[in-house]
């Protein structure tokens, strides 16, 4: 009887064997749609208009920035780098999520600790009002149960919390590339709208010598109130652009001492001296304008929430198989007494299995769900990615349009000036008229504002074309 006894424990320890081997074999990853490519073409054709340097290029790629040689604003950049508060939120979510992956990678082992119990009760006999039973029962010893992640529950978890941690990354790239380029254009605009300054207050120092001129000359009855009118016109219209254009400094002092965490009244700065750069001295350039692109933080976000679709689907998906654990106790039971030199020991393994069959229909919708979203996550990263391609290509027109119009601007300053030099030299011969030496101040003044605003916009597109093509010279600041 004994020896049949054993032979149909056999036969069910060989079952369960066998039916867990053949759940353990079932397929628990969701099926997942392709992450969409860059069109070989237009990635080819973006890489092929970035300039292709040798070494001293490369190191000018990673630090971009330099190739402006203002040391004012290579201390901004690196005191944004150490201060701005955003960025050293992003570090702080990046460490939290690097937190949070070990409490999901910790779930593979098995779980517990030391446990503890003690019992005391009295119960009256029935019948009697006197006899009172006393019992008394105490336990000590560790407890664990191990959950055995054949369907990838565990996996699934761990999966997603990787995806976060990658964003979380990605994010702290983003953070870093748009703090950068934030310093960068806000500084160069900061810069021009103190030049356009300097020069409005060159031009109303020459408006207000117009305005006596031909005031004395209406007073002598050479000049007529129309020219005296239209010069006091202008002269208000000039006057009305000063506190436009502080307003704007204001704005972009307030922004740059943010970005490098700093108040506005504790931000120094010397820009009237800073000399900008010329339209020949300065282009961008690339080692491998491909990777740069390919690694845009804003890419690599939309890919990292994919990847967390992708760990949702696979855990809804392991939701539909059973759950099955072992647990166990080892440690001491007392039941008569609270003395555990007379405990006995107590030692047990139990397997456990939790199957939700009767809500396999809502697992399946909750399955259904993820992968709806899951796809949705591919749509959304096939949109950033066009958006990506698309910026890059109009950072790149805009380059080129940009640096156009800086010379052509360049060139009207230069006549511009030529022909004050002449208007001087006549005026000093008696030649020509005061007034007339006077407009030809003020046109110069008038190309030199046009030239600084020019040249401020050439700026924001050179920093434009690194934000378009930020992985090399992200992923270098991050390692330093």
């Amino acid at each position: 009887m004994s020896e049949r006894n054993g032979k149909r424990g056999a036969l069910k320890s060989a079952g369960v064997a066998m039916l867990l081997v053949v759940l353990a074999g079932c397929s628990v990853t969701a099926p997942h749609g392709a992450l969409p490519q860059p069109d070989s073409d237009t990635l080819n054709r973006l890489s092929s208009v970035a300039i292709q340097p040798g070494a001293q290029g490369a190191h000018a790629e990673l630090r971009w920035w330099e190739a402006l040689n203002d040391a004012q604003l290579d201390r901004l950049v690196e005191r944004a780098l150490q201060s701005n508060q955003d960025l050293a939120a992003a570090a702080l979510r990046l460490d939290a999520q690097m937190a949070r992956l070990d409490v999901a990678r910790d779930q593979r082992r098995p779980q517990g600790g030391l446990s503890g119990n003690l019992n005391l009760s009295r119960e009256q006999t029935a019948g009697s009002g006197l006899e009172v039973r006393r019992q008394e029962s105490v336990s000590l010893g560790l407890s664990a149960d191990w959950q055995l992640d054949l369907f990838g529950r565990i996996r699934a978890a761990i999966a997603r919390a990787e995806a976060q941690l990658n964003y979380q990354q990605y994010s702290h790239e983003a953070v870093l590339a748009e703090v950068v380029n934030g310093v960068v254009k806000t500084y160069t605009q900061l810069s021009g709208t103190q030049r356009q300054l300097g020069v409005l207050e060159q031009q109303l120092s020459s408006l207000q010598e117009s305005v006596a001129t031909l005031r004395l000359r209406y007073e002598e009855g050479v000049a007529t109130p129309l020219e005296l009118y239209r010069a006091q016109a202008l002269q208000h219209e000039y006057l009305a652009r000063r506190p436009l254009l502080e307003e704007a400094a204001a704005g972009y002092r307030e922004t740059l001492a943010t970005l490098v965490g700093l108040t506005s009244d504790q931000l120094q700065l010397q820009l009237l001296s800073v000399a900008l750069p010329t339209a020949d001295s300065l282009s961008p350039v690339f080692n491998d304008p491909s990777h740069a692109l390919m690694r845009s933080p804003e890419l690599l976000q939309a890919q990292a929430r994919v990847e967390q679709a992708m760990a949702l689907s696979d855990g809804a998906k392991a939701a539909l198989y059973p759950d099955i654990s072992v647990s166990g106790v080892i440690g001491w039971l007392s039941a008569s007494s609270l003395d555990l030199g007379d405990a006995r020991e107590q030692l047990g393994v139990a397997p456990r299995l939790q199957w939700s069959l009767l809500n396999l229909s809502a697992l399946k919708a909750g399955l259904n769900a993820a992968q709806f979203e899951e796809q949705a996550v591919l749509a959304e990263y096939e949109q950033t990615l066009l958006t990506v391609l698309n910026q890059a290509d109009r950072s790149i027109q805009t380059w080129a349009a940009r640096t156009q119009r800086l010379e052509q601007t360049g060139r009207r300053h230069q006549f511009a000036r030529q022909a004050f030099e002449q208007a001087q030299a006549r005026y000093e011969e008696g030649v020509l008229p005061y007034i007339e030496f006077l407009d030809a101040q003020r046109d110069l003044l008038e190309s030199e504002d046009a030239l600084v605003g020019v040249q401020t916009e050439w700026l924001n597109a050179y920093a434009e074309v690194y934000g378009a093509f930020p992985g090399n010279w992200v992923d270098a600041l991050k390692q330093s």
